[in-house]
């Protein structure tokens, strides 16, 4: 976490003291209060660019010495937003999603060419002020789609998909409403433009395109031969007797990226995606979790071809036998997946579980005809580790003296997001020293203070996750 650029309990006006930070970058800081107002910080820099640009009102700005650094602040009102496209807070509601997309319309008229991919959305002025970053920029649709979806780069173009992520949260009405806000269209065809019809193609892939998931070649190859490559020859595939993809389970350790995989699948063939997890269909009384199962898998059926995640499996498909013995009630829970699960396939559903202990689970689900799939992930070796950071690091800006080698080794047997949260703090580290890039000092700091704090963290995980299905 970044240090706030004012000292603890600054007062910046009247009583109001800064209590957090809620997201920043190197040019800016979004910090909330004790009253509840927002606050937003920029450098020099970025206050004067944006400035040139038009887009900001000098007046709505205090220019502000702390320890001889300049900063310019903007507190915002109560309840009015300050948050930002790539890391959040994302605000729902109706009223504040109308207020986003005002904000994308009334950008557009000052500034018509400039990306709002990495922008901060102010939402009392209204207006979106780009940061220029060094991401890889998105357009406009997909700016809109992240902030309704809370992050999650869907475009409203792909305005089907959008609805059924949604579909909770806005009715079809409110949708079309706030896409029309930011001055876009509605494509209300592709609404209708149902899998129903059995000669539409499963997905849209050029044959050049492949599925990448870096640090992870065998479970990219599996989903390249496996999955992607039949649904993409689907006809080729059917006269050989192979309708559809079978179900798979991917089990291993908690944290070994069971759950991302499946959903960077769900993004490359942009299909909508569904999960079932103890969260979502847990409940006290015997048959009603039962029929929460049955409504997701309505869900996903009604919107094939689709994906459907079983997270956490041995929550509720624990073995039929031990259930009885135990007084547990899962015995409904598993005749349901039972006789979902074919269903589901036969309706063009791609199902995937996830569990950390396999073994527990009831031996008529993870037999060949429901599940033919199970392919196990463990904690990446060195060489994974290897790929991952080559992959992290290539959009950096890092010092030729790193050895990717030796920290690979260092890091070999972790979690992909622990991994990524390090070299993200090597980062922050090098900004912090002044340092124009990551060098190989900065990578070893922030393993040395971050690693053991995370090996003590992921066994208390452990820990709870084995007293939870005691």
């Amino acid at each position: 976490m970044s240090e706030s650029w004012l000292p603890p309990y600054f007062q910046i006006s009247g009583n109001i003291t800064i209590k957090n930070i809620v997201a920043f970058h190197n040019e800016w800081q979004i910090l909330s209060t004790d009253q509840g107002n927002k606050v937003l910080l920029l450098k020099p820099r970025l206050y004067n660019k944006l400035g040139m640009q038009g887009l900001l009102n000098p007046g709505s700005f205090e220019l502000i010495t702390i320890a001889k650094e300049r900063y310019y602040l903007f507190i915002a009102e109560r309840e009015q937003i300050i948050s930002n496209i790539q890391t959040g807070p994302f605000a729902k509601g109706l009223v504040n999603a109308l207020s986003f997309a005002t904000a994308i319309k009334e950008t557009r008229k000052i500034a018509p060419d400039v990306s709002l991919h990495d922008a901060i959305f102010i939402q009392e002025l209204p207006r979106l002020l780009p940061t220029y970053s060094e991401e890889k920029p998105f357009d406009d649709q997909t700016v809109l789609g992240t902030w309704l979806t809370g992050g999650v780069r869907l475009s409203t173009d792909s305005f089907r998909r959008l609805r059924n992520f949604l579909s909770s949260e806005y009715s079809l009405g409110e949708l079309t409403q706030i896409i029309n806000a930011a001055g876009m269209k509605v494509n209300l065809g592709d609404m209708f433009d149902t899998p129903k019809n059995k000669d539409k193609p499963l997905v849209r892939i050029e044959k050049s395109d492949k599925f990448e998931l870096p640090g992870r070649p065998d479970l990219e190859d599996f989903f390249n031969d496996q999955i992607i490559d039949i649904i993409q020859n689907e006809g080729k595939y059917k006269r050989m007797g192979i309708d559809f993809p079978a179900a798979t389970i991917i089990y291993g350790p908690p944290g070994c990226g069971k759950t991302f995989a499946v959903k960077k699948l769900a993004e490359f063939i942009e299909w909508p995606c569904y999960e079932i997890n103890s969260k979502t269909v847990a409940s006290p009384f015997i048959h009603d979790t039962s029929k929460k199962i049955s409504e997701v898998f309505d869900q996903a059926i009604q919107h094939a071809p689709s994906i459907l995640i079983i997270d956490e499996m041995e929550a509720y498909l624990t073995s039929r036998s031990t259930a009885m013995a135990s007084g547990q009630h899962h015995v409904e829970e598993v005749d349901e997946f039972l006789r979902r699960i074919p269903e589901a396939i036969s309706q063009k559903v791609l199902i995937f579980a996830m569990t950390n202990m396999i073994e527990d689970i009831d031996p008529a689900i993870v037999r060949t005809g429901r599940f033919d799939h199970k392919v196990e992930l463990t904690y990446p070796s060195q060489v994974e580790v290897k790929l991952l950071l080559k992959h992290l690091l290539k959009d950096l800006p890092v010092s030729d003296e790193i050895d990717i080698h030796q920290i690979s080794v260092i890091l070999a047997g972790h979690a992909f997001s622990d991994i990524t949260f390090v070299l993200k703090e090597a980062g922050r580290l090098a900004v912090k020293q002044g340092k124009e890039m990551i060098d190989e000092e900065c990578l070893k700091t922030a393993i040395s203070r971050n690693i053991s704090h995370i090996k003590k963290l992921r066994s208390q995980q452990n820990s709870d996750r084995s007293q939870r299905f005691l």
